[in-house]
């Protein structure tokens, strides 16, 4: 579980389905993965 405000993870390219190596970020008392946006942006994607 990674912190919203630190380092991301690594992004990896995987055979699993979108979603499956984002990691996942607590925000407040919820637990979430990263969308596929959210994963471009980390990346400089607009």
């Amino acid at each position: 579980i990674y912190d919203p405000y630190g380092h991301a993870i690594t992004l990896s390219a995987y055979g699993g389905g979108i979603g499956s190596k984002t990691g996942l970020y607590k925000i407040g008392n919820t637990i979430r993965k990263l969308t596929p946006r959210e994963c471009a942006r980390i990346q400089g994607f607009p």
